[in-house]
């Protein structure tokens, strides 16, 4: 929410054209809608991008100090595995820049591989469980074999 000073007079009815504007293009609403109409309305920080879509092409992308670097890699990987095509983004100074529907592909993708960790994840835990369950199985099935050949013995 952008709050806008309609004049310095504070007074109603009475619209600064050059003011407005001037706010407008200080908060960046006004190249916001530009980029908007130039057909690019998803818009992330290389820095963020990388920190959020990693994933898609390894760890390494994530440790990289270039973030631009790092943010081409992600892509050429999605371009590759036919995620996103090339034409429908844009690289900016500090941001990239994408067509209606690409980010959603790279999300898709992104929800893809973490459903794939998360059930590794919890194969791993169920393994773990019933591991330690069959071993204290194990040890009590022991315990009572060898009350049983005490018993035997004493009687």
């Amino acid at each position: 929410i952008r709050c806008i000073i309609p004049n310095h007079k504070k007074t109603p009815h009475d619209l600064n054209d050059a003011l407005v504007i001037d706010q407008l293009n200080c908060n960046g609403v006004l190249e916001g809608i530009r980029i908007s109409r130039l057909g690019y309305p998803n818009r992330l920080i290389y820095s963020e991008f990388v920190k959020r879509y990693f994933i898609i092409a390894g760890q390494d992308t994530k440790n990289m100090s270039d973030k631009r670097g790092a943010t081409k890699k992600i892509i050429d990987k999605a371009i590759s595995g036919g995620l996103v095509k090339e034409d429908r983004l844009a690289f900016g100074k500090t941001k990239i820049f994408f067509r209606v529907g690409e980010l959603a592909n790279l999300e898709d993708e992104r929800a893809r591989i973490i459903g794939g960790m998360a059930n590794v994840i919890q194969a791993l835990a169920r393994g773990y469980v019933g591991r330690k369950y069959y071993f204290k199985l194990k040890e009590k099935y022991t315990a009572a074999s060898l009350i049983c050949d005490s018993v035997r013995d004493w009687l």
